[in-house]
């Protein structure tokens, strides 16, 4: 992407960008506070007595990627062929 050099393509690249570095500092910040909030909830467990209590947790999050990955899977393989990113990609 190259920027022209009217004020308005400028003012789009520094948009994008913007907006492209506050959504990898919102996803960071995200992935941080629930890996804090999963760790202390497993010590609060420890604490309490209960065993593998940072397995039990483990093994639930997983569990939770796993379904989200294949409900992904499911919804693109019902889309059809044209759900997949790599055809939006123009070739030049």
């Amino acid at each position: 992407m190259s920027v022209g050099t009217d004020p308005g393509s400028l003012r789009r690249a520094v948009v994008v960008g913007l907006a492209a570095v506050a959504l990898l500092g919102s996803t960071a910040a995200v992935t941080v506070g629930m890996e804090r909030f999963v760790y202390r909830f497993g010590e609060k467990l420890s604490r309490d007595g209960v065993r593998f209590a940072h397995t039990r947790i483990g093994a639930v999050v997983g569990a939770v990627s796993v379904g989200t990955t294949i409900a992904t899977t499911v919804v693109r393989a019902r889309r059809g062929p044209a759900a997949s990113p790599d055809d939006a990609i123009a070739e030049p």
